[in-house]
């Protein structure tokens, strides 16, 4: 920080030129103006109280009011958020076990298809036996009903009667 000389002639000019310098922008107003005094407190030095303008006052006091308004409905919306974040976090959870929970009995399903196919084809293969063994039966009536009616089986008949007898 540079060392001021305070013996000479024009030092509170120079002084306030040097803070217009280093904070050009009002901070009563907002930011809206250039600043117009170096004191912090207006209200603190009968000068600047005369020059303290009510209006500008009133919207910078607004803007902090809303801005403390802003801040609070952010804080709420930031824990509303997280409670949102947690609760999807959990469904997403849920999700994975239901995932997995899916992926077992798929498995087990698909186990279970291996086996009813297996036992469909065993009985299709047992369905093919009933209708083999019906035309065997029915080769073998036929082959009575030819021996029946056939001439040496009428020609035998006496002595089979005879023997039957006995």
């Amino acid at each position: 920080m540079p060392t001021v000389n305070h013996s000479y002639i024009g030092h509170t000019r120079d002084r306030k030129q040097r803070f217009y310098a280093a904070h050009p922008i009002c901070c009563f107003c907002g930011g809206g103006t250039t600043a117009a005094t170096t004191d912090h407190w207006l209200l603190r030095r009968s000068r600047a109280a005369a020059e303290f303008d009510e209006e500008a006052f009133d919207a910078v006091m607004f803007k902090e009011i809303e801005l403390a308004e802003a801040r609070t409905y952010i804080g709420t919306l930031e824990s509303e958020l997280r409670s949102k974040e947690e609760r999807l976090c959990a469904i997403d959870e849920q999700l994975y076990a239901l995932s997995g929970q899916l992926c077992n009995k798929d498995e087990q399903l698909l186990g279970k298809d291996e086996r009813v196919r297996g036992k469909d084809e065993d009985l299709r293969g047992k369905d093919e036996q009933p209708h083999l063994r019906a035309q065997e039966v029915d080769k073998l009536q036929e082959s009575l009903t030819d021996l029946f009616a056939s001439t040496s089986w009428r020609m035998t008949t006496p002595p089979r009667a005879l023997r039957t007898e006995r």
